[in-house]
């Protein structure tokens, strides 16, 4: 209880030091947290695609750089759809499917609030990836959505009727869990006079989908989106650029497995005279960090700079604040305070202004450090960002302690209390 009150009376006699370590934890914590996220978090997005599509069995079909442009690739219906069927019905693959981004634009402005306040419930991580007045969606086909085990927490999901009898003026979607406080199942979303999106169900909140795009940041939140079926047939026919532009994704059962499937597919492709690319997860990564590496190495030295000044300026201040405390330190121990009362009393403050400043560098970091790579990809919050920069900070500040505290009781009670004084 003693300890208790001499630590209150401390901190209330030091304010003006104390507020200082405590704008400079801050700084620290928030440094530590930007740093953590630059180094992990790649591989942090990383490891959730791994997850639903194990890195290294899959891949994607995507038309080569020389022939985007060329108009009579695009002309290779038939060709293109016999690939397509022969990657669904090949026996080594294991999961498959059509995936895609099919934001539609808003008419009405009765539509546009509701989606406003759809969006508004969004965390500030995924509100950049909105194009504003666009709902978001994406269409999946019948093998994605088997595949992948889209799941609804209320209403129902999409069956074979969805996939196979279009309803082009009235398409069934099953919305992200932020649509639920706005509507309702079998509500409609007007988008134009001949077309409006019919709500059957709704994803449980925080629900990951794999999309389009690059594999590195390929899942995203689905709480503000929507997700729409593609039907069989013309539909597909009529999307087949976009579908071979990255949009079909497959992995393979076993690892044993992966040459001789893509050799076999190779040969396929070639035998059908298209241009289509085999891309691996794995190549579409290292390309990735290859175009990005530039970008990382500037961000991480701006970041350890940081940080390095930072502690260096927080250590410094730790030391300082308590070197100046002898007297008190002395007057204590010749009243009976023993070295761990001391001990507990110095590390007592710095624990309750860490806490208090982590907490605060925390906020500020959920609602400001929530992009990384100059804004390419989502920064997503965990162990490797809050929990390492909590522990880094903990730990920075328990040894700048100590440091003081062992030079302060290898002295006499009389030589601190005859010390350096405020």
């Amino acid at each position: 209880m003693n300890s208790i009150k001499i630590f209150f009376k401390s901190m209330s006699n030091r304010i003006f030091s104390f507020i200082f370590i405590f704008l400079q934890l801050i700084i620290a914590s928030y440094c530590l947290m930007t740093l953590f996220s630059m180094l992990f978090g790649v591989q942090n997005l990383i490891g959730k695609v791994d997850k639903v599509l194990p890195i290294e069995r899959s891949f994607k079909i995507q038309i080569p750089q020389e022939a985007v442009f060329d108009n009579s690739e695009s002309q290779k219906v038939s060709e293109r759809t016999t690939l397509l069927n022969y990657l669904i019905n090949n026996k080594n693959i294991d999961k498959k499917g059509i995936v895609m981004a099919s934001d539609i634009s808003i008419n009405y402005s009765d539509v546009k609030n509701k989606y406003y306040e759809v969006i508004d419930k969004t965390s500030k991580n995924e509100l950049s990836t909105f194009i504003k007045d666009n709902i978001a969606a994406y269409s999946i086909d019948k093998y994605f959505y088997k595949s992948f085990n889209v799941k609804v927490q209320c209403g129902r999901g999409f069956d074979k009727n969805d996939f196979t009898k279009p309803n082009y003026s009235e398409l069934p979607v099953i919305a992200g869990y932020n649509y639920k406080n706005v509507y309702k199942i079998n509500d409609k979303i007007k988008v134009s006079n001949q077309f409006a999106y019919k709500i059957i169900g709704f994803l449980p909140k925080g629900f990951l989908m794999y999309t389009d795009g690059d594999v590195v940041g390929a899942m995203k939140n689905m709480d503000s989106t929507l997700i729409e079926p593609i039907s069989d047939g013309d539909e597909i026919t009529n999307c087949l650029d976009t579908i071979f532009a990255g949009r079909f994704v497959f992995s393979i059962k076993n690892k044993s497995d992966v040459n001789n499937t893509i050799s076999d597919i190779t040969s396929e492709i070639k035998k059908l005279g298209i241009k289509v690319e085999i891309v691996s997860f794995t190549q579409d990564i290292k390309d990735f960090k290859e175009a990005s590496s530039s970008v990382l190495s500037v961000e991480i030295i701006e970041n350890l700079v940081l940080v390095i000044f930072s502690i260096s300026g927080l250590i410094a201040s730790v030391i300082a604040n308590i070197n100046m405390r002898k007297k008190e330190f002395g007057i204590l121990m010749t009243y009976g305070a023993s070295s761990s009362n001391i001990f507990m009393i110095i590390f007592n403050e710095l624990l309750l202004v860490m806490s208090l400043a982590y907490i605060i560098s925390s906020l500020l970091f959920y609602n400001l450090g929530n992009r990384i790579y100059e804004n390419q990809l989502p920064n997503s919050f965990g162990f490797y960002n809050f929990g390492l920069g909590f522990l880094s900070v903990l730990i920075l500040l328990i040894l700048s302690g100590l440091i003081a505290f062992f030079n302060i009781i290898k002295l006499k009670p009389s030589e601190l209390i005859g010390g350096f004084r405020e």
